[in-house]
Formats: C-alpha cells, structure tokens, sequence
C-alpha cells in the first residue's frame, strides 16, 4: 500500500506547481517526504489489511465495490 499512497503523495507535493531544475524537484521531493507523518504510514497499512481481510472473504476474487 505504501508504494501506492507514497507515490501518489509525493507526486502531489512536488508537482504542485511547475519544478524549473533537477535541484528544486529533488528538494521538493525531500520535502515532501519530510512531511509524512506516522499517522499517514499508519492509516495506509491498516487500509491494506482491510483490503487483505476482503480479499479472502472473496477468495481471492475482485473486491474493490466492497470497499
């Protein structure tokens, strides 16, 4: 779950406006990162075992309109 939120969220912190150089997007993405919180790791793993927990009540089938 975290390549997916992590890159969908820095994507969204860096891009927010036009990046100019190679050394703005690698601060804007540094500070992106920075940005992060435990709260954010926390909800996006508990998101993933529910997706888990659905994904075997299903059998391993499509799941996504249960969620």
């Amino acid at each position: 779950p975290l390549d997916f939120f992590l890159w969908e969220y820095i994507k969204e912190q860096t891009y927010r406006q036009p990046v100019h150089t190679l050394v703005e997007l690698v601060n804007r993405i540094n500070g992106a990162i920075e940005t992060i919180t435990t709260e954010m790791i926390s909800s996006s793993l508990e998101s993933l075992v529910r997706r888990a927990h659905i994904c075997l009540q299903v059998n391993g089938g499509h799941f996504e309109h249960l969620l």
